[in-house]
């Protein structure tokens, strides 16, 4: 279908994946650490792992440990039950224990399963409950739902509890990522109870004026514009979905490339470095923007291909597939067709942008080194403040 855009565009498709098309025209885009529960004393350390099934199998492509967990996915199932799966190596049996936060487990197991791998179903009225997965050999890993469930701000997860490939964990609780804050009441108070102090605001200064952040409360706020210019430049040229696809591409290349997203994504990551509370960063729909600083990170840290990939596709099902959003694209009747690739995320999208890291500079290391201008010190910052043997360590 071939679809002319002019005087057809929506704020929202605007303000998210035509962010993308506008980066490309300018290159011509703390340990949360609880106690272990009694029951495992034995066993030292917890972690907050993947929200889905998806990754807890992509734990398979990582290093495994001798015996024992090596990933733990919590993920809500409908009417206050929850999935939580298990990946493992030399398991019988575990013992689930929920709670509403780390420090206040039950004190009984909600479930016992078997096996290595498997998944049992729990039901808990918290938000967004942790859950100890407690085996009967290795360690116990604390984990919590990824999502932090927030009405008003769908894709907001923790990027922590993935197992890199060297066997280390990224600890859970230190850095989120989101889209925009424009937060209930109710959604601000659960965030101010997370210990964030630094919000970094990823959005253009336009974006930032139509919706204000609701900041965290005793958090500081920094606006790193990636793209440093107008969102709405060069939407009017695309009229069909292959090309709308282009940009997308285009757009995340941008990213690596432009002096606008290296200067912004430079303070970032050495900002990450340094933060002593827990940080936070978002752009608007907190999959592009957002999604690349997610890929650069995890990738950096340890964490393989596929699970980096797993992670960003998860704003489909956090962002685009929403409720708002598609009542959003179904609203637009016949331009949906076109505009539903800026609202979505695409591997290929990632994949250009990573290709182009790999051409430009060879590794993700030379990129923040060579492109951003990171320091080697920095980068050991990161995996320092980032990075725990342990699934949490211990306070």
């Amino acid at each position: 279908m071939r679809t002319s855009l002019h005087g057809r565009r929506p704020a929202a498709v605007l303000a998210c994946g035509v962010a993308l098309t506008a980066a490309m025209s300018l290159t011509a885009p703390a340990a949360v650490a609880g106690p272990a529960h009694p029951a495992a004393h034995a066993a030292s350390g917890a972690t907050h792992a993947a929200s889905g099934a998806a990754h807890a199998a992509s734990a398979h492509a990582q290093k495994p440990a001798a015996a024992g967990l090596t990933a733990v996915a919590v993920e809500a199932a409908g009417d206050g039950t929850w999935t939580v799966s298990w990946t493992g190596a030399g398991l019988r049996s575990v013992q689930v224990y929920v709670g509403a936060d780390a420090r206040h487990l039950g004190k009984k197991p909600a479930a016992v399963g078997r096996g290595a791998s498997g998944a049992v179903t729990v039901s808990t009225t918290a938000q967004r409950p942790w859950v100890e997965v407690v085996p009967d050999t290795g360690k116990a890993v604390l984990t919590a739902s990824r999502v932090l469930g927030l009405a008003t701000a769908t894709n907001a997860r923790d990027i922590g509890g993935y197992r890199t490939q060297d066997g280390r964990w990224v600890k859970t609780g230190v850095v989120y990522r989101t889209n925009q804050l424009t937060l209930s009441a109710a959604d601000a108070a659960f965030v101010g109870t997370l210990g964030i102090t630094a919000d970094y605001d990823l959005r253009t200064t336009g974006e930032v004026a139509a919706a204000p952040d609701v900041v965290p409360a005793g958090a500081r706020y920094r606006q790193l514009d990636v793209i440093g210019g107008d969102v709405s430049g060069g939407i009017g040229a695309i009229t069909t979905p292959e090309a709308a696809a282009e940009a997308m591409r285009q757009g995340e290349v941008a990213f690596v490339d432009s002096g606008s997203a290296k200067a912004a994504y430079r303070e970032l990551f050495t900002s990450l470095a340094r933060d002593k509370g827990a940080s936070l960063y978002h752009c608007t729909a907190g999959k592009d923007r957002t999604g690349w600083a997610t890929a650069v990170l995890l990738t950096v840290l340890g964490v393989d291909e596929q699970t980096v990939m797993d992670d960003y596709l998860l704003s489909n099902t956090y962002f685009l597939n929403t409720p708002a959003v598609q009542a959003q694209l179904d609203a637009m009747g016949p331009y949906r067709e076109v505009y539903a690739p800026f609202m979505a995320v695409d591997s290929s999208y990632l994949q250009a942008g990573l290709d182009r890291v790999a051409q430009e500079y060879g590794s993700m290391e030379a990129y923040l080194t060579k492109g951003l201008g990171l320091s080697h010190g920095t980068i050991q910052q990161l995996r320092q403040r980032l990075l725990s043997p342990a699934p949490v360590p211990a306070s």
